[in-house]
């Protein structure tokens, strides 16, 4: 199936792609592994790119929280060092930090990032595969939208049904002059 989606219109790969990861998203959640592959992908240096920040983000999430939220946010951080692991192998030397996208100094700050950088790297999956991707990419970056979906749950951040895909999205005509809108 990854072969036969790999040769489908963007549009049509965009929208299955994304179907694919929630499948496995929701397999995750249900208990199944759904690991990153163990051979990298030409889409692998995407893949480990959008992952380091996550990883940065989640340890000032938990620097920056307390009680319930700081062991939610230590367990996602946990989860996303274990993913990043897995997408760069042992040898990866994680930059000392990114720009945050606002300042995080107060612990509901910490949760509107968690959910800000966890919707941004489900929303930016489908252009992690890039323009044209092999089988093996799209399967690893479903793999990986998928993980990154599942512990999105935890952050009241619901499995989208298509995350990323620019296929479903759909734009509402203006109302015509004198028509009710």
């Amino acid at each position: 199936r990854w072969a036969a989606l790999a040769t489908a219109t963007t549009g049509a790969r965009e929208l299955l792609a994304a179907a694919y990861a929630q499948r496995l998203a929701a397999a995750a959640l249900l208990g199944r592994p759904v690991d990153p592959m163990g051979a990298p992908s030409p889409a692998r240096p995407a893949i480990v790119a959008r992952t380091q920040p996550l990883v940065y983000a989640f340890e000032v999430v938990a620097a920056q929280s307390a009680g319930a939220q700081r062991r939610r946010a230590e367990s996602t951080l946990d989860d996303l060092s274990r993913l990043e692991l897995a997408v760069s192998g042992a040898t990866s030397t994680t930059p000392g930090g990114w720009a945050l996208p606002f300042p995080v100094t107060t612990a509901a700050q910490a949760r509107r990032l968690a959910t800000h950088v966890l919707r941004s790297a489900i929303d930016g999956a489908a252009a992690t595969a890039g323009a044209r991707p092999t089988a093996a990419s799209l399967e690893d970056v479903a793999r990986w939208s998928a993980v990154v979906q599942a512990l999105a749950v935890d952050w009241d951040v619901p499995l989208t049904a298509f995350p990323g895909a620019s296929a479903c999205r759909t734009t509402r005509p203006a109302p015509r002059a004198g028509s009710p809108a």
